[in-house]
């Protein structure tokens, strides 16, 4: 990653932070207010986030750090295992809420203050959007797997808000209406379906560090794509066989192919072009690549 593109991470980051912990001091004073669990959803997750990109931004001073004897492949292993502990962490929060509001739905439901809880939302979901807009833009910009979840964290907060919004401005709407007996659930309703309907997310999200943590290999798509770039590339040259060995830990990508050509004299220097050749055609598609080739009788 060059320097330009390490400054944009860190920006990138530190809005993330600090807009997560803006809207998590609104949201606890809002639903201090307004005894909405919605809205003390809203900022607990908004908390969250904001301690462990606060991590994430440390992370990333880590990974950028150059390699050395001591640690050859560098601190790329703190990636996938931030995305694993911040999985875990909103899986079991997750979690927690739901179960609450199950039981406190089943306890008669709490009073609302409506007014309140649309004023705080709706100015959520305002800075929300201008996040998230923001993290689309610089995503694009950069390969940090920190910022690309930290976008799908907002683009996720977002449409939760929005649809959290919606509900309770139908509830407002309707609350002199044959509904108004109601409306005292509507809290632990909506807490409920939406905690329900993204729960996938960080339970995606630990499957993802996992496996990186674990040197799993690429997924199908991904290694059937990258073979067809190698096979472009030895199209022409006199190889009778290969496999090709693709690993990916955090933004980094080590690719390993094992040749066996029909020349058993080929230079060494013919392994270096063709090492040269697939570094810039996969580099083309995927960043952060480290290409071994490796000539042997038997891939």
């Amino acid at each position: 990653m060059s320097i330009s593109d390490t400054s944009i991470e860190k920006k990138a980051i530190t809005v993330s932070m600090l807009s997560a912990l803006s809207f998590s001091i609104l949201g606890f004073g809002f639903s201090l207010f307004s005894s909405s669990q919605a809205v003390l959803l809203d900022a607990a997750f908004n908390l969250i986030s904001a301690v462990t990109v606060f991590f994430g931004l440390k992370i990333s001073n880590l990974v950028n750090a150059p390699i050395s004897f001591k640690r050859p492949a560098g601190y790329v292993a703190l990636e996938p295992l931030y995305i694993l502990i911040k999985g875990f962490i909103v899986f079991g929060l997750t979690s927690f809420v739901v179960v609450s509001n199950i039981i406190l739905l089943l306890n008669g439901g709490n009073e609302l203050k409506l007014g309140a809880i649309i004023i705080y939302l709706l100015v959520a979901l305002v800075g929300n959007i201008i996040t998230y807009l923001y993290l689309k833009v610089q995503v694009k910009k950069t390969d940090s797997p920190i910022v690309l979840i930290e976008t799908e964290n907002w683009m996720i907060n977002t449409l939760i808000t929005a649809s959290i919004a919606a509900s309770f401005v139908a509830a407002f709407l309707l609350k002199d209406g044959f509904l108004s007996p109601y409306i005292k659930y509507m809290d632990q309703v909506v807490v409920i379906a939406v905690g329900l309907l993204t729960i996938s997310v960080p339970i995606r999200a630990m499957n993802t560090g996992t496996k990186e943590l674990l040197l799993s290999g690429q997924d199908e798509a991904t290694q059937l794509d990258i073979e067809k770039l190698i096979d472009n590339e030895l199209e022409h040259d006199k190889i009778e066989r290969y496999k090709a060995y693709i690993l990916k830990t955090g933004r980094r990508r080590w690719v390993t192919v094992y040749l066996t050509p029909s020349q058993k004299n080929l230079q060494l220097t013919y392994s270096d072009k063709l090492k040269g050749r697939i570094t810039k055609a996969i580099s083309t598609f995927y960043s952060n690549v480290d290409v071994e080739i490796i000539l042997t009788e038997r891939a």
